[in-house]
């Protein structure tokens, strides 16, 4: 709208300064005379400056000479000479007058524009400026426009009663268990049954071999084998040991058939012999033990065990042991550190390796009778001694020491633990003797029941969370054979409390009996924990500090069901990304419903708070058939059969024709559909004809989904009506798992934009334009901000999706400095922050010449400390933190806050003449003007964070002034915090680790550009970088300074540099390659777009746009600004009609789509060229 109204005012105020052309000779005729006629009143004037008014009438004959010679008006304008004979006879009289009075404006225009000039320094900055001109950039891109169109979308309830939601998660939990423990009985009977058909020879493929039939599968993470399994043998096992029959691969793979929720399934003997299906193999194959793995160990000796591992230090240990290059206190230690990987977080044991006995001090063997008693003797010894050497006297203290000899059975029953002797040719063996401790533990009676493993990462892929449900398997005698294992990713096992949401606030987690979460949102997502991370244990009351909630989870504990409404509870939410802005916490009343899940030993809780949650409905959705036929096209356009035309647009494969939509997990009622599964022709055909209702059969979509991916076509509609090519791309992301960009292009399968950097800051600031800091885009579209808005449903202040848009940082720059040219001038410096303190317009942006040093956000106490300095000592710059469980660590962070009652800002006055800083209304900015050459413009390093150091690795000190971490302690053994910043500080927001933003490699061969920006036309910075696709040249691509800089599309010439190939590219010989417009829908070249157009308005100083108008078409000689100017200057197009006005000055659309050609010349100037869409109905009339 703001765009169309620029254009309609500049081509109106062009028609009638022509007209004012036409006519200006007998006005200024007039005014000499008139002038003449003063002069000739004032005789002692002439007598005091006789000399200034002979100069002067010379003056005047030499432009009357001049304007005989170049009667250009006579030329140009024939057919108005017919209309105006008179013209012809006082032509070179007129143009001398014209002339005068041109000197005259200008020099009026001078005095006004630096009595404004001196206006602007000095008062103080208008943030208001700034707000209105972003205001008007977010209503363009069609933010007001989308919540108009949202408020008038049907929502149906769909608030549930939290004892039934709580019903219907732990029935499905439940359900998903007892399948699984299907798959293990399966297992367990065909072993158990057929233990005689185990060989000492293999007849499966071996795992630690690579075959060429393993293909990559998203399941699993792996190229895989599902036509059967694979076999192991540990490195420490004797030669004899047997393998697993084919049939055993056979059950297994009928399992998965059935079951295809099921990850690995694996089968492992205590001799260390492993079966596991699906084939794989993994770099570690050849020293994979079964009996080393967790779960095996937890399901052989199921009971909680407390462990301390002694080793002696002694001298002797130093000595060479049998393992080649290795001492025996090395190898003991790498027995230690397997030991702790068998462990569970419940386990404790005490364990004594040495080479000796003990020859000082007291008995150790009446020690350990003294001080078990005094724990009723449960305590059980395992001793390990290391030969050669031991005397007969050595081994039998250390076996003494084991049986507890001396301990006396009054104090409770004695448990008789294990000695070993390791001799020098089993050194390489006493990892696993000593990590199979656990065997001697085992209970003698047979357990049926499944044991559920604590999370840990699959050591197949090396990512992600999974758990075991484990069973020992028993042979025809009742000895324990092995255990079997079925593992589950625990995301996929919990999708339905990960993934549980009623409205924007409302959670769910799930604990085991000691109370530690399992999962829980504060806690990083399970499917991205890598191979070296520990999984996160902490205590659910580490994560749930509302008060009361102690007795909630203590309820858990014992196992009860219950609900209770507590006050202000804890909402947590990320504000970015999570080092660098901290977490914002809201609180509200809510409802905490609870219960166990059947036959385990986990249980949920959900927290819903009191607010109302709606969905989009399909009832009474108006849409056209028309519509519905073009409302999707997804964005994998590989497995589509479109016809729509493709082109290049920078370096991504797109077409204007269509946006393209694109799902994320949370849009299907099953996730793991989407996420495990590749898709194919079949699915995306399924897609389209359910969302464009040609087939009702859902392919899997949550119910909600359809009616959002309608209500988004909205956007499509208004952004191909509203073209912008200083725009990058332009998109909007739903809280239903919906995104829809444009112009159409493909993404990676992982991309959800729920987990993107942008997503998190806007939601975090709802209702607030949202500016970033600038980066580098991975599209080749250059440096980068975002502006971004959320959008609410009717009638409420919950968030329902994000509308966004990415353009140039130097399309900002200059937005910025015709806002405020105070802040060109040599007297100030202008900078502009965000409210986490991060830079988002700064000088030194505008000076690199390197895209790598946007990778990382600039904070204002790296570029200028003694800035930060100066704003926290005024009370504006404070610290905030949070507890970050996942690491350890008290992250501290910044927030930009006014001080009560100075909701407008700071002023020099206020702030002892050392920085003014002003809010940008509803936005997340602020402005910071600081005097140059003043204390605080000298950079000082007193107080400077180290720019080397990354945030996550700086270690707050007492300077206090850099983001950084305070390391806390967890006692894992406790499951509290013994740090006491711990208690001061509430949890982070889960670390959300983004993988998805990885670029796609597309093979451009022959595409066609989407339009010719015309960039070496561009002969000024701005004009340049009024187009997207351009960039201004002033370096070579060694760093040397260009003499004439020059404008060329990003391609040749990428961030100021030129390519290798094209160092010479702004030689006057060089002929730029322009690519050739593609062919199907433009968007034309619309210079300025919507922000181009608003900074014409900036520009406007009252009646002084009219002078600058008139001066515009007087002097073309002058370079054109394209925010204010970019209209064509075509014969064609100069009658009042073809501008829209008839003779009455009234504006009439005009009913068609019009194209003004593409760029012309006139009088030597360049002028760009301008696609307009008319729509009458959107059309505003003018205002005078």
């Amino acid at each position: 709208m703001i765009e169309k109204n620029l254009i309609i005012i500049e081509k109106k105020a062009h028609y009638n300064n022509e007209k004012a052309h036409h006519t200006c000779n007998r006005e200024r005729a007039h005014h000499n005379r008139e002038k003449a006629h003063h002069n000739n009143e004032k005789p002692h004037h002439n007598k005091e400056k006789p000399h200034h008014n002979r100069e002067k009438a010379h003056h005047n004959r030499e432009k009357a000479h001049h304007n005989k010679e170049k009667p250009h008006h006579d030329k140009e304008k024939p057919h108005h000479d017919k209309e105006k004979p008179h013209h012809d006879k006082e032509g070179s009289r007129t143009m001398t007058s014209c002339n005068v009075l041109e000197v005259t404006m200008k020099l009026t225009i001078l005095l006004a524009l630096s009595c404004y000039a001196y206006g602007v320094i000095a008062q103080d900055l208008d943030a208001s400026l700034l707000s209105n001109r972003l205001k008007e950039i977010k209503k363009s891109i069609g933010i007001d426009y989308l919540q108009e169109e949202f408020n008038k979308l049907p929502f149906t309830t769909k608030t549930g009663n939290g004892t039934k939601l709580l019903a219907d998660i732990q029935d499905k939990l439940a359900s998903s268990l007892v399948g699984f423990k299907n798959v293990l009985d399966a297992v367990e009977d065909e072993v158990s049954q057929n233990e005689n058909k185990f060989t000492t020879q293999a007849t499966l493929p071996l795992c630690c071999d690579k075959p060429g039939t393993y293909v990559y599968d998203p399941k699993f993470r792996k190229e895989v084998d599902f036509s059967t399994a694979c076999v192991t043998r540990s490195p420490s096992s004797t030669s004899d040991v047997k393998y697993p029959h084919n049939t055993v691969s056979d059950i297994m793979k009928t399992q998965y058939d059935r079951n295809k929720n099921v990850l690995w399934q694996h089968y492992g003997t205590l001799e260390g012999v492993a079966i596991i299906y699906p084939s794989t193999y993994w770099n570690d194959c050849y020293n994979y033990d079964p009996r080393f793995r967790s779960a095996f160990a937890a399901t052989a000796s199921p009971k909680d065990k407390d462990v301390v591992i002694l080793i002696d230090s002694s001298s002797s240990m130093k000595q060479i042991s049998g393992v080649t290059s290795k001492s025996k206190i090395s190898i003991a230690k790498e027995a230690a550190r397997t030991v702790i990987e068998t462990l569970n977080p419940n386990d404790r044991v005490i364990l004594l390796l040495t080479d000796g006995g003990s020859n000082e001090g007291r008995d150790p063997r009446e020690v350990i009778s003294v001080e078990n008693a005094k724990l009723q003797n449960r305590v059980i010894m395992f001793t390990y001694l290391l030969g050669p050497g031991a005397t007969n006297e050595t081994k039998q203290q250390l076996r003494e020491m084991a049986t507890q000899a001396k301990s006396n059975s009054l104090y409770g029953n004695i448990r008789e633990g294990h000695f070993e002797y390791v001799d020098q040719n089993q050194h390489a063996s006493l990892s696993m003797k000593m990590a199979t401790f656990y065997v001697q533990l085992r209970s003698r009676k047979v357990n049926t029941n499944a044991v559920y493993s604590i999370p840990y990462v699959d050591p197949f892929s090396e990512r992600g969370l999974i758990t075991s449900m484990c069973k020992t398997v028993y042979g025809t005698l009742g000895s324990m054979q092995g255990v079997s294992c079925t593992d589950v990713k625990l995301s996929e096992l919990l999708k339905e409390v990960e993934y549980f949401e009623e409205g924007n606030s409302s959670y769910g987690f799930m604990i085991d009996n000691t109370g530690r979460a399992l999962i829980h949102p504060l806690l990083p997502e399970p499917d991205f924990v890598e191979i070296n991370e520990d999984p996160v244990l902490v205590d659910i009351t580490s994560l749930e500090r509302t008060s009361k909630t102690a007795d909630i989870i203590n309820s858990m504990k014992r196992g009860e069901s219950g609900k209770e409404t507590l006050e202000n509870v804890y909402f947590t939410l990320p504000r970015g990304r999570l080092v660098n802005e901290g977490s914002r916490y809201f609180q509200f009343k809510a409802t905490y419903f609870w219960g166990p899940v059947q036959n385990t030993r986990f249980y949920l809780c959900i927290v819903l708070s009191e607010e109302t949650h709606t969905v989009i409905s399909e009832a009474d959705f108006d849409i056209s058939n028309s519509e519905m036929d073009n409302v999707f096209l997804y964005h994998n356009r590989s497995l589509t059969s479109d016809s729509q035309p493709n082109c290049r647009f920078n370096n991504r494969k797109v077409t204007l024709a269509q946006s393209a939509t694109k799902f994320t997990p949370s849009a299907f009622s099953n996730p793991f559909q989407y996420i495990d599964e590749t898709e194919t022709e079949l699915d995306v055909r399924e897609y389209t004809d359910y969302l464009t209702r040609k087939k009702d059969q859902n392919p899997g979509f949550n119910d909600d989904v359809r009616a959002t991916v309608w209500a988004t076509y909205k956007a499509e509609q208004f952004w191909k009506q509203q073209p912008a090519s200083h725009l990058a791309w332009r998109y909007i992301g739903t809280k239903a798992g919906v995104i829809r960009l444009y112009p159409a292009v493909s993404l990676t399968k992982s991309y959800d934009h729920e987990k993107r950097t942008w997503w998190r800051e806007t939601i975090s600031h709802p209702g607030m334009i949202y500016i970033t800091s600038p980066y580098q885009d991975a599209w080749g579209s250059g440096i980068l901000l975002t502006l971004a808005h959320t959008i609410f449903k009717r009638g409420s202040n919950q968030v329902t999706a994000v509308v966004g848009t990415d353009f140039p940082l130097q399309y900002f720059s200059y937005f910025i400095d015709n806002i405020y040219p105070v802040c060109t001038t040599k007297d100030f410096k202008c900078m502009i922050i965000d409210d986490s303190g991060f830079l988002v317009m700064h000088q030194a942006f505008k000076e690199t010449t390197d895209p790598e040093y946007f990778d990382d956000p600039k904070h204002i106490t790296i570029l200028e400390p003694a800035i930060a300095k100066a704003m926290k000592e005024n009370g504006v710059f404070n610290h905030h933190t949070c507890e970050d469980l996942s690491t350890n660590k008290e992250l501290k962070s910044f927030r930009v806050t006014l001080p009560a009652g100075r909701s407008t800002g700071l002023s020099f006055d206020q702030t002892n003449n050392k920085f003014e800083l002003r809010p940008v209304v509803d936005t997340n900015i602020f402005i910071l003007r600081i005097k140059k050459g003043s204390i605080l413009d000298t950079r000082s390093t007193a107080y400077k964070c180290d720019s080397n150091v990354q945030p996550d690795f700086r270690e707050c000190n007492d300077n206090g002034q850099c983001i950084c971490y305070t390391p806390i302690v967890y006692n894992v053994c406790t499951n509290v915090y013994t740090t006491a910043i711990a208690d001061s500080s509430l949890p982070c927001s889960a670390r959300l680790l983004d993988k998805s933003g990885i670029s796609i490699n597309e093979d451009l061969t022959g595409l066609q550009s989407c339009f010719d920006p015309k960039c070496n036309e561009k002969t000024t910075k701005k004009d340049c970088y009024s187009e997207f696709q351009c960039s201004w040249c002033e370096f070579t691509f060694r760093g040397e300074i260009i003499p004439e800089p020059c404008c060329r599309i990003k391609g040749e010439c990428s961030f100021g540099k030129t390519k290798d190939s094209n160092s010479n590219i702004c030689d006057a010989s060089h002929t730029e390659t322009q690519p050739e417009e593609a062919e199907g829908p433009s968007t034309g070249a619309v210079v300025g777009g919507a922000i181009g157009g608003l900074l014409a308005v900036v520009l406007i100083v009252g009646g002084v746009i009219l002078l600058l108008r008139y001066l515009h078409i007087k002097d073309n000689c002058d370079k054109e600004d394209p925010y204010l100017y970019a209209i064509p200057d075509h014969p064609d197009l100069c009658s009042a009609q073809n501008y829209g006005f008839e003779s009455n000055d009234q504006f009439n659309p005009p009913s068609t789509t019009r194209n003004f050609s593409s760029g012309s010349v006139s009088n030597g100037v360049r002028h760009s060229y301008i696609s307009v869409v008319s729509d009458e109905s959107r059309y505003d009339r003018p205002t005078e």
